[in-house]
């Protein structure tokens, strides 16, 4: 009877998995439309309010957009950056700690190729009072593989730092690639939890993050980050945690062939969700609004490769299935964040970039 009770919910569950996988948006629901000028390669974004936001390019220029009437306005250049492969002015967040506003960016260093954590003090749309709270003192000239995606996480700030190019240094706590990192609101590295690991380190083993959020509803982290050939995978992210790159993976060598020691191994955390292919991930936001019914209890996550956007369902606090919600609408999909109103707002990684908006009809 047990047996039989058990199959039934499996059944029950599938059945429900099953439907919400074909689901998807009907085009007559919603609309995007471009709300900024054109800002080449926009990369990351933050609200400043429910009616402003702040948007980055990669050429180092920071933009204030209207959300109500969509000025736009180049308000700051950071002027020890360049576009370089995927570096440049890459993320960045808005806080206001004790009264005072203040804006943290995460860029690559234009002499010294090094991921930099810069924070500036935001009065009347003026940037002032510049201040590099961390350098991560790794100066290869490689072009790829920063990460460089940033949160506020209980009064501190994470954030990733990508492989660079070269995977061994996800497995090596001496260095600060292919990490995520916790440090003060004013730099200080905080805390090591495993011996041998540098000050500040919260978990290793990722080869390139550009997905970083605090789910509040579960009291967890969550990222994503881009697999070699398939493997793009989403983590839940615990502190002094070895998320396994290049010893395991789902995906293989560009040129075919196994990676590291297969896909599952003792002492290193596997993903709650992967691609195979790979979609080559940017960006995440969790939905949580009834503006969209379709959507809600979804992680949103933009996808470069397939220019889409993906929703993937949360139950129990468990990926259980995916849909794209829409693609070729606006380009390779960079950055995502759902409002408080509940529309959505979108970045796109083009030349003729900028900022877009999701709405109903």
């Amino acid at each position: 009877m047990k047996k039989v009770f058990a199959f039934i919910i499996f059944f029950v569950f599938c059945m429900i998995n099953l439907s919400y996988s074909k689901k998807s948006l009907s085009l007559e629901k919603f609309k995007i439309q471009k709300i900024s000028d054109t800002i080449n390669y926009p990369w990351g974004m933050s609200l400043l309010d429910e009616k402003n936001i702040l948007v980055t390019s990669k050429k180092g220029n920071i933009y204030f957009i209207n959300l109500v009437n969509f000025y736009t306005k180049k308000i700051h250049k950071i002027i020890d950056t360049k576009p370089h492969g995927q570096g440049g002015l890459l993320d960045i967040m808005n806080l206001k700690i004790n009264s005072t506003n203040y804006v943290f960016v995460c860029y690559v260093d234009k002499i010294d190729n090094d991921v930099v954590i810069s924070r500036f003090k935001l009065n009347k749309l003026k940037l002032l009072n510049k201040k590099i709270i961390f350098k991560s003192g790794y100066k290869k000239q490689s072009s790829k593989h920063f990460g460089c995606r940033l949160i506020n996480y209980k009064n501190t700030v994470l954030f990733s730092i990508g492989d660079r190019g070269y995977r061994d240094n996800s497995q090596n706590p001496n260095n600060y690639p292919g990490s995520i990192i916790q440090i003060s609101h004013k730099g200080e590295k905080l805390g090591k939890k495993n011996k041998g690991w540098l000050e500040g380190i919260f978990s290793i083993g990722h080869r390139n993050p550009q997905g970083l959020i605090v789910l509040k509803e579960f009291d967890q982290i969550w990222s994503h980050e881009h697999g070699p050939k398939g493997g793009d995978e989403i983590n839940v992210i615990y502190k002094g945690n070895n998320y396994g790159w290049p010893i395991v993976s789902h995906g293989e060598e560009y040129w075919g062939g196994k990676i590291g020691v297969g896909v599952s191994q003792k002492g290193f955390e596997d993903p709650v969700w992967k691609w195979i292919p790979s979609i080559a991930p940017s960006g995440i936001d969790y939905y949580k609004h009834s503006y969209f019914t379709e959507l809600q209890g979804s992680l949103l996550i933009g996808s470069l490769k397939f220019k889409s956007l993906y929703a993937v369902k949360i139950i129990n606090q468990k990926p259980i299935s995916e849909f794209i919600v829409f693609k070729n609408k606006i380009g390779r999909i960079r950055d995502v964040l759902s409002h408080p109103k509940g529309y959505i707002l979108l970045l796109n990684d083009e030349y003729e970039g900028g900022l877009y908006k999701m709405s109903k009809n």
